[in-house]
């Protein structure tokens, strides 16, 4: 896992823990996946579909550029406005994002006591 650490890979999963106990089963899922429109690339982390409601979302692990972010976040935020999906940023970081335009699933939210 060290050289996945800081990709956002532990962050997945934790998203996808979060959608399953949030949702059950009942939902689509895809990782690592590249949308193409007018030209412009997008990478996401991770794609869910639950009945009509497509939701893009862009894991870290941690933030080392906080700047570079930021701008990621809003460039990804439009197309996915563009398409009519929501976009959801999804961190180990503890911080708080009210600066984000997007829903947040901070540290907090992901990691719990079972």
């Amino acid at each position: 896992m060290g050289e996945l650490s800081g990709q956002g890979a532990l962050t997945v999963f934790l998203t996808l823990l979060y959608f399953y106990r949030l949702y059950g089963v009942d939902f689509i899922w895809e990782t690592c996946l590249t949308l193409t429109r007018n030209g412009q690339k997008l990478e996401l982390d991770l794609v869910i579909q639950h009945d009509q409601n497509l939701i893009l979302i862009e894991c870290k692990d941690r933030i080392e550029n906080p700047a570079k972010l930021h701008d990621q976040i809003k460039n990804t935020h439009e197309i996915a406005r563009q398409i009519g999906a929501e976009l959801w940023f999804s961190t180990l970081e503890s911080r708080t994002f009210d600066d984000f335009p997007v829903k947040v699933l901070a540290r907090d939210q992901l990691i719990i006591s079972y």
